[in-house]
């Protein structure tokens, strides 16, 4: 698939190890994929780019802007509001639960598994065709 036709996620993570393999996996299955280390890169990242991500997976737990500053300054602008977000992250389920409410479209637990990410997200985009 041409490039300019692959879907686009966004991964926003400060686990340089983890970013790296979550975006060559998805890369290898066909996605085009760019990261950030924090929320602030990342807003950067969707200022600067012509080509919007279909989807962005953010960490919550960041340096200099965590991900739920991060989902609050996309939630609020027109231009990125209706792209979806997924909550990656390592804190308890119990404690994610509340933040469902403020606009997470899926909270996933760290460790997860690679194959089931890329499910989640190949079921969510296609809802979108």
């Amino acid at each position: 698939m041409p490039e300019s036709l692959a879907k686009k996620i966004l991964i926003v993570e400060d686990d340089l190890f983890l970013g790296l393999i979550t975006q060559k996996y998805l890369s290898k299955l066909g996605f085009e994929v760019a990261t950030e280390v924090n929320g602030q890169l990342g807003l950067d990242h969707l200022h600067a780019t012509d080509k919007l991500p279909d989807l962005i997976l953010t960490d919550i737990m960041m340096p200099i802007m965590n991900g739920l500053e991060f989902l609050e300054n996309i939630k609020k602008d027109e231009k990125y509001k209706n792209i979806p977000v997924y909550a990656i992250t390592s804190m308890a389920e119990e404690l994610m639960e509340d933040k469902k409410n403020i606009g997470f479209e899926k909270i996933i637990i760290k460790p997860f598994s690679l194959l089931d990410l890329s499910i989640e997200i190949n079921t969510r985009l296609k809802k979108e065709q």
